[in-house]
């Protein structure tokens, strides 16, 4: 059974779990206005999803009064948390990702946090080096990209209750509810990722054989 943890109803106290409890870095981003994002570029590629200021990367905090101040501040911020210092990410399609995340379950695997945004994609969570690691595992693996994307040093994530105005918000697919337990290596997922994403395109299912 996956182990779900009772979702944070505000920003405020999402922010303050991730910083108190996992020691996670937290930002601020920009938020859906009307249907588009709060910046106000009618070309912004990443709506919603990106920093409110260019220094974000130094900024980031762990310091409740820090954190409760910018929410006061900007009460519709989205939360976003850096990665490439505490943590990577492994971001994947959701269908796959949710059928990977069965799989490693069913095989007793202990999945990282997980989100599952409202743009369609589910993130994994891995211990910091699983960017730099993910083309060589890809390749052992006899396989591209499949889809797969990942975030290291000098990026970034939504993270849960923030969201896409009328697509929902990103919520917490898979997170301990004890005490935060370390994350594991991008090794230790990918072969659940790659067999889940080859699942669900036809020529990985069955490659041409020469």
């Amino acid at each position: 059974m996956l182990c779900r943890r009772r979702a944070r109803t505000t920003a405020l106290e999402a922010a303050l779990w991730y910083a108190q409890e996992w020691g996670w870095a937290v930002t601020l981003g920009a938020y859906w206005d009307r249907g588009a994002c709060s910046c106000g570029s009618a070309d912004c590629p990443a709506p919603g999803e990106h920093p409110l200021s260019v220094d974000w990367a130094n900024r980031a905090s762990r310091d409740p009064d820090t954190i409760a101040r910018w929410l006061r501040e900007n009460p519709r911020a989205s939360l976003l948390l850096p990665t490439g210092q505490t943590f990577d990410v492994i971001d994947v399609p959701a269908e796959p990702g949710h059928a990977a995340l069965h799989r490693m379950t069913q095989l007793g695997l202990t999945p990282g946090p997980a989100v599952a945004t409202s743009s369609g994609r589910l993130l994994f969570f891995v211990a910091p080096g699983g960017h730099e690691a993910l083309p060589g595992l890809l390749a052992a693996y006899g396989c591209g990209a499949l889809g797969i994307r990942s975030h290291g040093p000098g990026d970034h994530v939504i993270a849960p209750p923030s969201g896409h105005g009328e697509k929902g918000t990103a919520r917490w697919a898979y997170i301990s509810h004890e005490h935060p337990l370390p994350l594991p290596q991008a090794e230790q997922i990918v072969g659940s990722l790659v067999y889940a994403l080859r699942a669900t395109i036809p020529a990985q299912r069955h490659p041409a054989r020469a």
